[in-house]
């Protein structure tokens, strides 16, 4: 759910935010209908320091999570934009929430210039899915996707991976490619 982001900030009227709920409500049933297991929220609160908007979401997505709970679907929110993943992970452990976890994007870990091993390590307890992808000049197959891989197993992540492939590859393949550097790299 990309219009997600700034669920605090972008949302405050009392208005808007109640009908973006309602989606995450609408999508867990969705997702219940197509067996899937994990809805992707998009976060992003690049307007307000974080003990401002932090009860918004305690409070705002306690109704949500635990009718996603009672289904058996997790609700992974995404660090995007300017959104440090290291603030995402204080943001869900204040939550609290079983349903409530991290969608960790290795590649947005780079863009916000935080190492994606070492928040691997810090919050693989809390990841519901992962997200492979390089990002700007890191290709994916300069990515450190063994540690990657060991960090989260080491906190006991036994999830998936979602592959994001660029366009304009080597050799024509993204696909064939990406699966081979990710075989490589144990995945």
């Amino acid at each position: 759910m990309g219009h997600f982001g700034g669920f605090a900030s972008q949302y405050r009227d009392e208005a808007t935010r109640p009908k973006i709920l309602e989606h995450i409500v609408k999508m867990v049933d969705l997702s219940e209908r197509c067996e899937a297991d994990v809805i992707l929220l998009a976060t992003n609160e690049k307007e307000m320091p974080f003990n401002e908007y932090v009860d918004t979401y305690v409070e705002g997505l306690r109704m949500p999570a635990d009718y996603a709970d009672e289904r058996g679907i997790v609700l992974a929110l995404e660090h995007v934009g300017s959104y440090k993943p290291s603030t995402l992970e204080k943001l869900v452990r204040a939550i609290n929430h079983d349903a409530v976890k991290v969608y960790l994007d290795i590649g947005n870990c780079l863009w916000q210039g935080e190492d994606p091993v070492e928040q691997a390590r810090n919050m693989g307890d809390i990841v519901a899915q992962l997200h492979i992808k390089g990002m700007r000049d890191t290709t994916l197959a300069q990515m450190p996707l063994v540690e990657v891989r060991k960090a989260l197993e080491g906190r006991g992540y036994r999830g998936r991976g979602c592959l994001e492939i660029p366009s304009g590859t080597t050799n024509n393949d993204p696909l064939k490619e990406a699966l081979a550097i990710l075989r490589r790299a144990g995945y």
